[in-house]
């Protein structure tokens, strides 16, 4: 038996020849979610549910996976730091270098940019200590261009050091840039300035620059890139997420599904469709984790939703997860109760039907009325049949002889 612990509940009604009945999912949704409740389960259900996986991927919410660069950047930055303290300064270099190129693809992510800033301040530092002037000045150049704050003091390096890096960094030259973002209706943020619809153009400091474009239903880029290069060009990738979740509110979709429930922290996704199949409420359903596995898919019918509704829960409480191999998200709407619902089963002919095909000799009222008259006449011969008459007569002689 596998517990529910937290699940979320999608209903949708459809069929080609049944109205898709917003009334008929909602009360399935209600049904399923007390089945749900009463099994012990903390259901989460309605439009808000995948309302809230939208804001918590507009707020940033990603796969843990996608961000594990942040950890391995951690680390190379730390052995870097120990490289330097023991004044390998060609080993912290290098691992310094590695910092900032696994950031580079990274920039659009909160936080990368002033850790990539952090790696080319300390690389500098580095180049520096080893002569390497001109490469020391460009790595500190660059992480001002990332971070506008970064700062070496003599708290941290020796004062030749921190004039070397206020030298390095105080702006001289200045360079036209262009840039232009695919598709049209971005926004564009160079450095620290405003966003700005694109394209842009502006006067900056020469060298390199940190460019950010946004726009609705893609992905954010984000680029560290020379002004020589002008014009700077970007295009935005379509936020296939934000898509899929927003398909969530039609139809099932499988990257929808894992989005949504690990957005949220579910356990279980409970997918069903409800319809009318042969005359009778049906719900078919099935689990999904989100990590890709689902169960069996179980179809249900019953003489109420409420009734199916339970025992559609009961079912696929006690199926496991055996489908783990691109299991198909529409299969509750492909199933043939809601995609090919059935007719009613046809009721026998009417009482008025079977009279209407009756002969007249055959009807019941005509033997109705026939028995109605017999028996009124047989009354009446009855009540005009003559009474029993007695005659008595008596002979007396004795009356004559007066």
């Amino acid at each position: 038996m596998h517990a529910l612990i937290l699940t979320a509940v999608l209903v949708y009604a459809g069929g080609p020849t049944q109205a898709k009945d917003p009334a008929a999912r909602r009360a399935a949704e209600r049904s399923l979610v007390e089945a749900l409740q009463a099994s012990g389960a903390e259901p989460l259900a309605g439009e808000e549910l995948i309302e809230r996986a939208q804001a918590a991927h507009r707020a940033g919410w990603v796969k843990e996976g996608e961000l594990a660069f942040f950890a391995e950047t951690e680390r190379l930055g730390a052995e870097a730091q120990r490289a330097l303290d023991r004044v390998e300064l060609d080993e912290a270099r290098a691992t310094y270098a590695q910092v900032e190129q696994l950031l580079a693809g990274e920039l659009r992510w909160p936080g990368a940019a002033a850790r990539m800033s952090e790696a080319a301040l300390e690389r500098g530092v580095a180049l520096f200590e080893l002569k390497r002037t001109d490469e020391a000045q460009a790595a500190w150049q660059r992480a001002v261009a990332l971070d506008p704050s970064a700062q070496l003091t003599e708290a941290r390096v020796r004062p030749d050091v921190v004039r070397a890096f206020r030298a390095a960094t105080a702006a001289k030259r200045t360079a036209s840039v262009r840039v232009e973002v695919v598709p049209d209706g971005a926004e564009v943020q160079l450095g620290q300035g405003p966003l700005q619809p694109a394209p842009v153009e502006r006067e900056l400091p020469a060298g390199e620059v940190l460019v950010r474009a946004a726009a609705p239903g893609r992905l954010p880029a984000a680029a560290l890139a020379s002004t020589s290069a002008s014009p700077i060009r970007l295009e935005l990738a379509p936020d296939e997420l934000a898509a899929s979740l927003e398909r969530l509110r039609e139809r099932p979709d499988a990257a929808g599904l894992r989005a949504l429930g690990e957005s949220l922290g579910v356990e279980d996704v409970m997918v069903a469709a409800v319809g009318v199949d042969a005359g009778q409420p049906v719900i078919v359903a099935r689990r999904w984790r989100p990590g890709g596995c689902a169960s069996e898919l179980v179809s249900l019918h019953a003489s109420s939703i409420e009734l199916a509704a339970k025992q559609a829960v009961d079912r696929l409480r006690a199926l496991p997860e055996r489908d783990c191999a691109r299991p198909e998200a529409t299969a509750v709407l492909q199933a043939q109760p809601i995609a090919h619902p059935r007719a009613p089963a046809p009721l026998g002919p009417s009482v008025a039907e079977h009279h209407r095909r009756l002969r007249w000799y055959q009807q019941p009222w005509l033997y109705a009325g026939l028995l109605a008259v017999t028996a009124g006449t047989v009354g009446l011969a009855v009540g005009l049949q003559p009474s029993r008459t007695d005659v008595h007569a008596t002979l007396n002689g004795t009356a004559f002889s007066h």
